[in-house]
């Protein structure tokens, strides 16, 4: 599969307009975004949740998991070569290391949990479109578990990370909603409420 030429020149303009971002943007932003989220049924009535850890100016989602341990079941995953990942339970906070690209991730020993069959999974991402479109970071790691996994997928995402259109192509796999600081943009109104 080759990838769309648009994709590597979005891709930086988005990593640069997102590094270019205030630390207290950064966190008014992702305070939104969670605070939108919290107040979705779907995020509400899910007892298992796959959740991303965010590095950098990505939307913050550690709080999210700290407020979450204990009421729901969180699966954080593991990054392995040749993009892959694995899904482990999260038991405390503490027990997280950093692993490849320097994300917190549970240790090796953990227990995998496979299939993870989640009811949510948080899915980062650098763009979206209003169409449900997703622009990663280009690795393919949540393209592949995506193409297989249940759950509803929702994009947690500042507003600006959203376009009208972006590149695509047909494996690419779409959002269930887009959670932003100005907005909740919903694709599958039954799932989404």
């Amino acid at each position: 599969m080759n990838e769309h030429p648009d994709k590597k020149r979005l891709r930086a303009e988005v990593r640069a307009r997102r590094r270019a971002m205030s630390w207290q943007q950064v966190r008014d932003g992702s305070a939104a975004i969670c605070e939108r989220l919290n107040e979705l049924q779907l995020w509400r009535d899910a007892g298992t949740v796959c959740v991303y850890l965010s590095l950098g100016n990505e939307v913050i989602t550690h709080e999210l998991v700290h407020d979450a341990l204990g009421a729901k079941r969180i699966l954080i995953p593991r990054s392995h070569e040749g993009g892959t990942m694995t899904w482990h339970q999260l038991y405390e906070w503490e027990a997280l290391e950093p692993g490849m690209y320097g994300i917190l991730e549970p240790p090796p020993q953990s227990p995998e949990v496979d299939p993870p069959c989640p009811d949510l999974i948080l899915v980062p991402g650098l763009a979206f479109d209003r169409e449900g479109r997703r622009l990663g970071h280009g690795g393919g790691y949540y393209d592949r578990f995506l193409a297989h996994t249940g759950g509803a997928k929702v994009a947690l995402a500042y507003d600006w990370q959203v376009f009208d259109h972006i590149p695509h192509q047909g494996h690419d796999v779409h959002m269930d909603a887009i959670v932003t600081d100005q907005q909740v943009l919903r694709f599958t109104t039954e799932q989404c409420s």
